[in-house]
Protein backbone atom coordinates (compact mmCIF):
# COMPACT_ATOMS: atom_id res chain seq x y z
CA UNK A 1 0.00 0.00 0.00
CA UNK A 2 1.31 3.44 -0.92
CA UNK A 3 1.98 5.81 1.99
CA UNK A 4 0.56 9.30 1.54
CA UNK A 5 2.72 12.30 2.46
CA UNK A 6 1.76 14.18 5.61
CA UNK A 7 -0.65 17.07 5.20
CA UNK A 8 -0.25 20.47 6.74
CA UNK A 9 -2.21 23.69 6.93
CA UNK A 10 -0.78 27.19 7.19
CA UNK A 11 -3.07 29.85 8.61
CA UNK A 12 -2.00 33.49 8.43
CA UNK A 13 -3.62 36.39 10.23
CA UNK A 14 -3.15 40.01 9.29
CA UNK A 15 -2.51 42.40 12.18
CA UNK A 16 -3.25 39.89 14.94
CA UNK A 17 -0.91 40.43 17.86
CA UNK A 18 0.12 37.28 19.76
CA UNK A 19 -0.99 38.79 23.06
CA UNK A 20 -4.54 39.04 21.71
CA UNK A 21 -4.86 35.24 21.49
CA UNK A 22 -5.62 33.79 24.89
CA UNK A 23 -7.90 31.14 26.32
CA UNK A 24 -10.25 33.89 27.48
CA UNK A 25 -10.40 36.07 24.35
CA UNK A 26 -10.19 33.44 21.59
CA UNK A 27 -10.71 29.99 23.08
CA UNK A 28 -11.03 28.07 19.80
CA UNK A 29 -7.98 29.65 18.16
CA UNK A 30 -5.99 29.19 21.38
CA UNK A 31 -6.90 25.48 21.49
CA UNK A 32 -6.14 25.05 17.78
CA UNK A 33 -2.68 26.60 18.20
CA UNK A 34 -1.90 24.67 21.39
CA UNK A 35 -2.70 21.33 19.74
CA UNK A 36 -0.55 22.00 16.68
CA UNK A 37 2.58 23.93 15.84
CA UNK A 38 2.70 27.70 16.18
CA UNK A 39 5.44 30.27 15.63
CA UNK A 40 5.95 32.62 18.51
CA UNK A 41 9.30 34.25 17.66
CA UNK A 42 8.89 35.03 13.98
CA UNK A 43 9.65 38.45 12.52
CA UNK A 44 8.14 40.18 9.50
CA UNK A 45 10.22 41.04 6.47
CA UNK A 46 10.21 44.59 5.13
CA UNK A 47 7.87 45.95 3.96
CA UNK A 48 5.59 44.52 6.62
CA UNK A 49 2.72 43.87 4.26
CA UNK A 50 0.67 40.67 4.23
CA UNK A 51 1.35 39.53 0.68
CA UNK A 52 5.09 40.20 0.94
CA UNK A 53 5.38 38.23 4.18
CA UNK A 54 3.24 35.36 2.89
CA UNK A 55 5.50 35.11 -0.17
CA UNK A 56 8.51 35.01 2.15
CA UNK A 57 6.86 32.30 4.24
CA UNK A 58 6.25 29.94 1.32
CA UNK A 59 9.47 30.63 -0.62
CA UNK A 60 11.95 31.05 2.23
CA UNK A 61 13.28 34.29 0.71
Amino acid sequence: MKTLPPRFLIICFDALRPDMVSRETMPNLHRFASEGVSCTRHRAVFPSETRVNQASLVTGC
